[in-house]
């Protein structure tokens, strides 16, 4: 049922939803960035550091989707899930794991 409602919002997204897309592309990397902070404090290897950096990224589009459901009755809940599963998601294991990584290297040096 989900999947259909991605199919009929992918149809309606216009230029007027790129503020939706710009958020789904840029709160990974600023939901990244406790992770990573958090793993340099406990003093985690630096891989470990970036998954924990990538579970945060990820809260974005696990929580969501439920969260915005419940919360705005009103809200196209298919627009949610496209930005949360087909943009936010790709984005995160395509660029964002890498991207953590190199981040985390400058931050160390």
């Amino acid at each position: 049922m989900a999947i259909n409602r991605i199919k009929s919002t992918l149809r309606k997204v216009r230029l007027q939803h790129w503020r939706v897309i710009a958020f789904a592309l840029s709160m990974p990397t600023l939901l990244s960035l406790p992770g990573m902070a958090t793993g340099l404090l406990l003093g985690l290897a630096p891989g470990t550091t970036v998954i924990l950096a990538t579970l945060t990224a990820s809260a974005s589009y696990i929580a969501a989707p439920v969260a915005v459901r419940h919360a705005i009755e009103e809200a196209d809940i298919g627009l949610v899930m496209l930005a949360s599963l087909g943009v936010t998601f790709p984005f995160n294991v395509l660029v964002g794991i890498e991207l953590y990584a190199r981040i985390l290297q400058w931050l160390t040096g």
